[in-house]
Formats: C-alpha cells, structure tokens, sequence
C-alpha cells in the first residue's frame, strides 16, 4: 500500500530520510538526480530533530539549502513529502557491522550495510568530497560494494550472491571491511545536527 506523499514524492523526486551517524538521529531530503543529492547547508547535512523543525527552517530561508531544487518547495509541498515513509539509514550501526570480523550473515545486515555505503556517496556528491568519492570508487571497497550490490539487487539475478547474505559476507575482505568502515566514517564527518 501506497504511504501519504509517496505520489508527490515521485513526481517532485525528493524524499523524506532519517538518518543515525555518530549518535546524531535526524531528518533530511534526498533528492532523486544524477548524482542523487542531499539537503546540504554551509558545506555540511543538517539533520532536523523532527520533520516540523525541517519544514520551519526551510520554509525561513530556503535559499541557504542546496540543491537549488529546494527553493521550489513550499510548506505544504514539504509537509506532504515528510508525509511520505522515510528511508532510514544507520551509519553507526554500518559501520560497526563492517567492524566486526564475525559480522551476521542475515538479509536485513546486509541490505543496511549496502544503503549505508550508497548514501555515503550521496553524501559524498552532496558536498563535493573528492576523497569519499574515490574511496567509494576505489578497488579497496570493491569487493564489499560488489558482493552486497549483487547479493541485494536484480543486477545479481542468477549469481552468486543474490539473496544468499552468507556468500555475500564471505566476499567481503578484511581490506573492503576497512575501506567501508572509512568511508561511512568520511561520511559521517559531513553530517550535523541542524
């Protein structure tokens, strides 16, 4: 079933999220483009402690936001999207699996580990961070992005990995280990309490 705002959502291409890193839980947009975006104010993710303190200070001063898109977004439009299921992401909890040698072979680990490495990307192409962008590019985390990419997604439709999270483990090298646990850590440095 369809949630609330899920229809504005699609046809603006912008997203409510929440968001753990460092401790810090919060509410952000994301917005759908090539690259995918996140709200981002003075070179850093602001997360808002509720979805009404996102809509209050976008509605005050929109124009400090990027991307430029979220001028266009008027209160309602923004309380309608807010309305809409938010994608949660755990970094902390990421990265700790990451972290861990004996990580859980299940599903939902797995799923958490792969959003976590893409939104670091986004993030990433948010804030113009060259450094997470080529660890996110690098062959260091290839095996990590590789197996959880093919293990969670129809691009792995007849391999190895799909749907079977104990392959999708077994491939990640302590090395892939580290790079994601870097990353998601270079991502974190970029998100702030608003």
């Amino acid at each position: 079933m369809r949630e609330p705002g899920d229809r504005l959502c699609e046809r603006l291409g912008v997203w409510p999220v929440r968001i753990t890193a460092a401790g810090i839980h919060g509410w952000s947009l994301w917005f759908d483009g090539d690259p995918d975006l996140l709200l981002v104010r003075g070179g850093v993710i602001p997360l808002f402690p509720s979805p009404d303190a996102l809509v209050a200070a976008l509605a005050s001063e929109p124009e400090a936001y990027l991307p430029p898109a979220v001028t266009q977004l008027d209160p309602a439009s923004l309380e309608g999207i807010l309305a809409a299921k938010a994608a949660t992401f755990d970094l902390d909890a990421a990265s700790a699996w990451f972290a861990r040698p004996d990580r859980e072979a299940d599903q939902s680990s797995c799923a958490q580990a792969l959003n976590a490495i893409n939104l670091a990307a986004d993030i990433g192409a948010s804030v113009n961070d060259a450094d997470l962008a080529a660890l996110y590019g690098s062959e260091a985390l290839t095996p990590a992005h590789d197996a959880l990419t093919f293990g969670q997604t129809v691009l792995g439709d007849g391999g190895p990995y799909r749907d079977d999270p104990a392959a999708m483990v077994a491939a990640i090298t302590p090395e892939a280990a580290d790079a994601a646990v870097r990353l998601l850590a270079l991502a974190t440095a970029h998100i702030e309490i608003a």
